[in-house]
């Protein structure tokens, strides 16, 4: 049968192995935070304090040198199409791992970035014995609160708390 009405059988034939094989949409890489990731973490913050000069931004960068690899401080970056576009970072207090920074780019939100850095950073935590995870944010960071209740969070909309 063939014409209108006529079932479309593509998905079921074999691939023609000539046919060129369609590119696979690229794929985050997250990775415990280095000190060369600082310039990235100096630009985000940076930006949220309104830092514009080059001589703030690198005081900003050294610092974060210094924080990154220190004891009890925990990080990831996230990697897509060859350029970091993400971070979180958190601090070990006790038994619980305090999330301090979540960061995505505006123009890669929404593919489940954030989730994955969360949860490699949570595994990070349980990996170094921690029992809890927790972190405050604004009542109106509604991404925030999103994310926190897709990962099994509980809280009142400013302070989240789990068991990892």
């Amino acid at each position: 049968m063939t014409g209108e009405g006529a079932p479309d059988l593509a998905p079921l034939l074999p691939r023609d192995p000539t046919d060129p094989v369609p590119p696979l949409p690229p794929q985050p890489v997250i990775r415990t935070l280095r000190p060369d990731d600082a310039d990235f973490l100096a630009r985000y913050a940076a930006a949220c304090d309104r830092v514009t000069d080059a001589a703030g931004i690198a005081r900003i960068a050294g610092r974060w040198r210094e924080t990154i690899g220190k004891p009890g401080h925990l990080g990831v970056v996230v990697w897509l199409n060859g350029r970091r576009v993400g971070f979180q970072d958190a601090w070990i207090k006790g038994e619980t791992l305090k999330l301090n920074e979540i960061y995505v780019e505006a123009s890669c939100r929404g593919q489940g970035l954030g989730k994955m850095m969360l949860t490699a950073i949570m595994k990070q935590g349980a990996a170094r014995g921690l029992k809890k995870v927790r972190f405050d944010t604004e009542l109106d960071n509604w991404p925030m609160r999103r994310l926190a209740e897709a990962a099994g969070f509980e809280g009142d909309g400013k302070l989240f708390e789990r068991k990892l």
